[in-house]
């Protein structure tokens, strides 16, 4: 095995484990799983350009399409469970820096976090009662956990799409 299929076999490696922390990723509020997952196609496809099947035009905007639909749904669901639960628009505020405060105390913090960013938001700054401000946590709970199996869906959507345009 000379010293170019050794760097080609690295590379490969090197963008699959780019596309798999990406799925990793996914799982996790805050950081861009569809992102790195691009990237990692993107580094596949530079590396390989006459040995996989050229990929159309239609490909890239289906795939970047995907992942822009990814970030939306990300930036959305937590705030629209709160919302459905009674949150005001300072609830969801909260919620949205309680993820990402609580991001930082990785499981538990992305389940915790955006409860009591909500609760404290809708109690502090909005007035509310208790048990609508504990409504609204519990919803904003609720939509970042749905927005978690959404990211991972879409992930895996992202994946096979690419797998299956290369093939064809």
């Amino acid at each position: 095995m000379d010293i170019l299929n050794i760097l080609s076999l690295i590379g490969f490696c090197l963008s699959i484990a780019i596309i798999m922390l990406g799925l990793i990723a996914c799982a996790i509020p805050i950081i861009p799983g569809h992102l790195i997952i691009m990237t990692g196609i993107i580094i596949n496809y530079l590396l390989y350009p006459g040995q996989i099947t050229p990929l159309s035009w239609w490909t890239w905007v289906i795939l970047s399409l995907i992942t822009i639909f990814s970030f939306i749904v990300d930036n959305i669901l937590t705030g629209v469970g709160a919302k459905k639960f009674g949150g005001s628009t300072k609830g969801i505020i909260g919620a949205v820096i309680g993820l990402f405060i609580g991001g930082f105390f990785f499981p538990f913090g992305i389940i915790l976090g955006p409860f009591l960013g909500a609760l404290i938001f809708e109690i502090i700054w909005d007035r509310k009662e208790i048990k609508t401000a504990v409504s609204a946590g519990i919803g904003a709970t609720l939509g970042n956990l749905a927005s978690m199996v959404a990211k991972v869906i879409l992930g895996i959507v992202l994946v096979t799409y690419y797998i299956i345009a290369m093939a064809w």
